[in-house]
């Protein structure tokens, strides 16, 4: 699995089943997103989303659909790093 750090602006998905973060661009350049548009990225029901802008984190295995879930937003790289780093070790 390799680090993967990615700046960006992304949706917080909110579901009855938690939180998940989405890169803007998987669904849209628009703000709003409804239950129909947020259905493919999350488990459970659908409550709400928000717009929010900075670093996010995850490890991705290249050429495989292994990743873990996205994890931030971060405002700078260095805490991103540093997030990568307290979750998972030093992974290249």
């Amino acid at each position: 699995m390799m680090n993967q750090i990615r700046h960006g602006r992304w949706f917080e998905l909110y579901s009855t089943e938690g939180q998940y973060l989405v890169p803007q661009d998987f669904i849209g350049k628009q703000t709003d997103v409804t239950a129909k548009e947020a259905q493919p990225y999350i488990q459970g029901e659908f409550i709400q989303a928000r717009v929010v802008d900075g670093y996010c984190v995850r490890l991705s295995s290249p050429g495989y659909l292994d990743c873990t879930e996205w994890f931030g937003p971060f405002e700078t790289y260095e805490e991103a790093q540093d997030h990568l780093t307290t979750l998972f070790g030093d992974i290249e």
